[in-house]
């Protein structure tokens, strides 16, 4: 499990074993980023904005990490370098390949609602591997 939190405006609420509860870094922020910890190497996490924001930032990890994302309401968008933007509308799907970093990233409407999955190849172990063999053979 890999925290996000004040690298990109965030701030961690609450934090066991299995999940980890972000919020923005402002004051009376409502909204949520849950990730769940799924397997080593493996998290989802949904994310409940209820308000727009703009940050930046960029992720210290080294580690390569692979996200797989849908919008299920609201608009995001990202300038993830110089004139390389990323956005996402209800029912959008994107893939980002270690994108760690966001020059600019902004909420556009009052409601962002979706989830992640991220893959931390690195991270899956021998355990993982044959956990799904063995669930999904």
């Amino acid at each position: 499990m890999y925290s996000i939190d004040k690298d990109f405006g965030f701030k961690i609420i609450y934090e066991d074993s299995f999940q980890t509860v972000y919020t923005l870094d402002k004051k009376n922020s409502n909204s949520r980023m849950i990730a769940y910890h799924l397997y080593s190497g493996i998290e989802i996490m949904l994310n409940d904005f209820s308000e727009r924001y703009i940050w930046s930032g960029q992720w210290k990890e080294e580690i390569p990490i692979y996200q797989i994302s849908y919008c299920h309401s609201g608009v995001y968008q990202a300038e993830l370098s110089k004139n390389r933007y990323n956005y996402a509308s209800p029912g959008n799907i994107f893939v980002l390949n270690s994108c760690k970093q966001s020059l600019e990233s902004k909420m556009t409407t009052d409601i962002l609602q979706g989830f992640n999955i991220l893959i931390f190849p690195e991270l899956l172990n021998e355990v993982t591997i044959e956990d799904w063999l063995n669930q999904f053979d």
